[in-house]
């Protein structure tokens, strides 16, 4: 009985801190393969938003965009109308992630909430978001595994 509960356990932990990203499931690079929703996403929130003090925006301006709030905003809301599947969805956060960071900024696309309470949500929640939180180690699962040896 033990041995069940340990295990249980075990699988438990798994779950989270054994997803993988989106690019990865994929076989994609972040660096190498653009995610056309994100392309296209950034070629239309360029056209609808102002770079701020600006009465203009311009694909070109990487850096400022990423460091612009509303920009990142906008982009969350457009991925999820724009991409065609959940893994689009989580390969386009992830894309875009790297997008922002060759530019120099660290940003995170948080999805609507509406967004990640539909399946597509659950999908982005088991596999980018997760493998994303580095501090879910596999260490709890070893230890577990490693104490369901010796009984």
């Amino acid at each position: 009985m033990l041995r069940l509960v340990v295990l249980a356990l075990a699988l438990v932990l798994a779950g989270p801190a054994c997803a993988i990203s989106a690019a990865k499931q994929f076989s994609l690079s972040t660096e190498k393969d653009g995610s056309g929703c994100f392309i296209a996403c950034h070629a239309e929130v360029v056209d609808t938003i102002n770079l701020p003090g600006r009465d203009t925006n311009f694909v070109e301006a990487v850096t400022l965009n990423c460091e612009f709030d509303q920009w990142a905003e906008y982009m969350s809301l457009c991925l999820v109308e724009q991409c065609v599947s959940a893994p689009d969805v989580a390969y386009a956060v992830e894309y875009g992630a790297d997008f922002c960071k060759r530019a120099g900024v660290d940003i995170t696309l948080s999805l609507p909430a509406s967004y990640l309470a539909t399946a597509g949500g659950a999908f982005y929640n088991s596999t980018l978001s997760a493998a994303a939180r580095p501090a879910l180690a596999l260490a709890p699962v070893v230890a577990a595994l490693g104490a369901y040896a010796l009984l």
